[in-house]
């Protein structure tokens, strides 16, 4: 999320900045009026790959599919997609939301370990002031992890969240995955609540595509 800390297994975690940054755009704040308004942050380039390594949990046995996962990105979510999917949310509950987020084209495909690639619906990426490039995605169903399984609590928790950051290399990544979550809003902004699945930390994450650096003066 945009917070530093990170939750664990038995917390969810709240997010006003992760709603306000998925629908960034015209249809979430218009734009100023004034004169000099800042101009728009150039588009992110696609198609991107990023990789990574899951640490595996403590007391959690891999099973045949290894730990590291590839992800495709053929296209970004547009604004008016998340704030249809946040409409969907608001009024209907996760039902509604997974209704809207089925009739999605897909935006990219992740494979995890030697398991059959999963579709990816929901895929944002924004170029941070640091330099970083921050990746986040929504699945429209759990994520399978180590086996064939669906993980504890899907039923409840149907779907996944994946954050990654890469630096201004496009290299040196961290994030976290919860493979099975469950989503609502309250009065405190996103719940994203991750059941009793441990959140899965990723490091060694790359991007082939990094941000652009600046032109020199």
């Amino acid at each position: 999320m945009d917070t530093e800390s990170r939750p664990d297994a038995r917390t969810h975690f709240v997010s006003r900045s992760l709603v306000a940054w998925l629908v960034a755009g015209p249809l979430a704040l218009l734009p100023s009026l004034a004169a000099q308004a800042p101009a728009p942050p150039p588009p992110i380039p696609v198609p991107q790959e990023w990789s990574g390594h899951m640490v595996v949990p403590e007391g959690v046995q891999p099973g045949l599919t290894a730990d590291r996962f590839v992800l495709r990105v053929f296209e970004l979510s547009t604004d008016h997609e998340i704030a249809e999917l946040v409409r969907a949310l608001r009024s209907g509950g996760q039902v509604a939301l997974r209704d809207a987020m089925f009739r999605l084209k897909a935006k990219g495909w992740i494979q995890i370990g030697k398991l059959a690639g999963t579709e990816i619906g929901v895929i944002r990426i924004a170029d941070l002031p640091d330099g970083r490039r921050r990746l986040r995605l929504f699945s429209d169903r759990p994520l399978r992890l180590y086996d064939r399984s669906e993980p504890v609590g899907s039923m409840a928790h149907p779907f996944a969240f994946l954050e990654l950051i890469v630096d201004a290399t496009g290299a040196d990544g961290t994030g976290s995955l919860i493979a099975a979550a469950s989503l609502a809003f309250d009065e405190e902004g996103l719940h994203i609540d991750n059941a009793k699945t441990p959140v899965i930390q990723v490091n060694e994450v790359t991007c082939d595509r990094p941000p652009a650096r600046p032109a020199a003066p």
